[in-house]
């Protein structure tokens, strides 16, 4: 049930998603963003662009209706072929699979909007953050960086539960294991979070300007969450 997996609407759990739907709420996001975007950074121009975790490309073929040359990136084959399947931009939409830490299938200065949504979230901080200094790198001067991330979970600014209580005693091995056979009989999808000012210091570092910081409620209540729109630097 790949579209369930991308956009997760309870109502839709069972094939249930029909593709022109689906696509239609990725255009509907894009088109959003891009006002966003433009009111912090009018100068955004529109050549090149990259969507990383672009699963089956709902927000990278929205992304193709406005660039000249988008490039869909996700760890999974069989999205990156499904995404082939319902590409309808073929002449300026490209899809990869990759399982690396690094984007060394493009140069730097590449790119004119670096975007990712629903993504990051879902990929351990030790390896989120390379991909984040990998998308300063190919990111042109004066491009914009456009992205989601959680944060922490809420529970951490609430009182703990006695349940929370006791896993904070348990060692990560047990607190994993537990997971697992809760989890056994159902597919699972493990979240991260990196705190917002650790992004901001990293974002920092890598030579990108920081133009608008929102809060994002697209996870629902368990986590928090912003989305970051920054500007690489011209040296």
């Amino acid at each position: 049930d790949a579209l369930f997996m991308v956009l997760s609407y309870k109502s839709k759990r069972g094939r249930k998603w029909e593709p022109d739907d689906f696509f239609r709420t990725g255009t509907q996001e894009v088109e959003q963003d891009l006002i966003s975007i433009r009111r912090v950074y009018p100068q955004l121009t529109f050549g090149k662009a990259l969507d990383f975790g672009c699963g089956v490309g709902r927000l990278t073929q929205a992304l193709a209706e406005k660039f000249q040359e988008i490039h869909g990136l996700d760890v999974s084959p069989q999205m990156v072929k499904m995404a082939y399947q319902y590409k309808k931009y073929p002449n300026k939409c490209s899809f990869h699979a990759i399982a690396a830490n690094k984007l060394e299938i493009f140069p730097n200065n590449y790119f004119d909007l670096v975007y990712s949504k629903i993504t990051l979230q879902h990929i351990k901080p030790v390896y989120s953050k390379q991909y984040i200094a990998e998308f300063t790198r190919v990111l042109n001067p004066g491009g914009i960086l456009y992205f989601q991330l959680t944060s922490e979970p809420t529970e951490l600014t609430k009182p703990a539960t006695f349940y929370q209580q006791v896993k904070s005693f348990l060692p990560p091995r047990i607190n994993e294991f537990l997971r697992d056979l809760k989890y056994r009989n159902r597919g699972r999808i493990d979240m991260y979070g990196i705190p917002k000012e650790e992004v901001i210091t990293l974002l920092q570092q890598n030579g990108i300007t920081l133009m608008e910081i929102q809060p994002d409620p697209i996870t629902g209540p368990n986590w928090h969450g912003f989305i970051y729109c920054g500007v690489k630097r011209k040296f």
